[in-house]
């Protein structure tokens, strides 16, 4: 499919730029090391923190889960429409997507999902060709699953004190230590030995258990790309303000009450359900406000973002590394929530110029390009004839 979605693209530049607010907290504390003191301006930095917390942990991730399911299908009526053979070319998307993965999480950064992503596109295969209501009863069954199994844990678990050890070393490496001790570290400590998981199939199976809470945003991404609402939204117009409404009004209740009556229920719904419910709730407002034409100029620049999003995702983390980690200006737990925000704003802002500028010279992002070459064995175009932006 050549002609773009652009709304699609736009919802997915906006989930960058909170998966960057998120991943700048991870990468400048640590990924198990809880929350952190405040700094500067308390007050702000403590406001700054619960910001994060409520609007984005979980959120934003979770929509671009949900962005990862449509774009399967996407390929799979592009493919289709080219006469083609659809699971030799996935089969070939998702081995690169892990490869990079792979490199990432190993050489830039342990918070890595691009290769979770390509474990769940693999057992997603099973599910592509399945009916729409097939797909709506297995994320629910799924769903309830993850909310039994995540229930008794909520009010007692303490992943600071459990990881205590792991997250002395990290921190020691990320204060002192060079590239070199950076990648070893990443390459040979096991976080989760420290809880009396070892070896790689304990591993494994815990990060495929952690991957199985995002199963049902990729399969109601999976379903809405079926359905092909998001491809005629003049015509879903109304039932996008209700999802809008209701998913709104949902997660806010809940985060809410959870918030101030710490109800193990409520943090149930709060860590397994909201999550959902803001996803579509952040999808379905930069939708409808791409259809009435709202903000056009910044939704037009987001979506450039969205168009090359794991270029951008791969960038994102290089710089907020190279920032904090000891190899870099080495500001690792120095700055705080707010100015954490703050540097957010300032590198998305970057990037909106940046992704546009790029455009305008070539189609693709440059690890779209490896990618796709990857993906269909021949050379994608890259760069453009005219000096306009798609």
């Amino acid at each position: 499919m050549k002609q773009r979605v652009e709304a699609i693209d736009a919802v997915r530049g906006f989930a960058l730029f909170g998966i960057l607010l998120v991943n700048m907290t991870l990468i400048q504390f640590g990924m198990f090391s809880g929350e952190q003191p405040t700094y500067v301006f308390e007050n702000i930095d403590a406001g700054a923190n619960w910001l994060i917390q409520f609007f984005g942990t979980h959120n934003f991730i979770s929509l671009f889960s949900f962005l990862f399911g449509i774009s399967i299908i996407l390929l799979q009526k592009s493919i289709i429409a080219k006469e083609k053979r659809f699971f030799p070319t996935y089969i070939r998307r998702i081995i690169i997507l892990l490869i990079i993965g792979y490199i990432h999480g190993a050489f830039i950064w342990d918070g890595d999902i691009l290769f979770g992503y390509g474990i769940i596109g693999i057992l997603l295969m099973m599910f592509i060709n399945r009916k729409p209501k097939t797909l709506i009863i297995w994320a629910s069954i799924i769903l309830v699953l993850t909310m039994l199994m995540s229930y008794p844990f909520e009010p007692s678990t303490n992943m600071s004190d459990d990881f205590a050890p792991y997250i002395a070393k990290e921190q020691q490496v990320h204060e002192t230590g060079s590239y070199i001790e950076h990648v070893s570290f990443r390459l040979n400590e096991d976080p989760f030995k420290y809880i009396g998981i070892t070896g790689f199939f304990g591993t494994f199976f815990i990060s495929l258990f952690a991957l199985i809470f995002m199963t049902p945003l990729f399969l109601l991404g999976m379903y809405v790309g079926k359905k092909g609402w998001l491809f005629e939204i003049d015509k879903h117009v109304s039932p996008l303000k209700k999802l809008w409404l209701m998913s709104g009004i949902f997660s806010f209740a809940v985060k809410i009450l959870e918030l101030l009556t710490k109800q193990p229920l409520l943090i149930m719904l709060k860590d397994s359900v909201t999550p959902i419910s803001m996803a579509l709730f952040y999808g379905s407002s930069i939708i409808l406000l791409f259809h009435y034409k709202k903000a056009s100029r910044l939704l037009e620049y987001m979506a450039n973002i969205g168009k090359m999003s794991v270029s951008n995702y791969l960038a994102q983390s290089i710089i907020a590394t190279t920032i904090f980690y000891a190899y870099g200006l080495g500001l690792y737990g120095k700055i705080g929530y707010f100015f954490g925000i703050v540097l957010t704003i300032v590198i998305y802002v970057i990037q909106l110029y940046a992704s546009t500028c790029w455009l305008k010279r070539y189609r693709i992002g440059p690890v779209e390009y490896v990618w796709r070459l990857g993906t269909y064995l021949k050379r994608p175009a890259f760069k453009r004839k005219l000096n306009k932006v798609s």
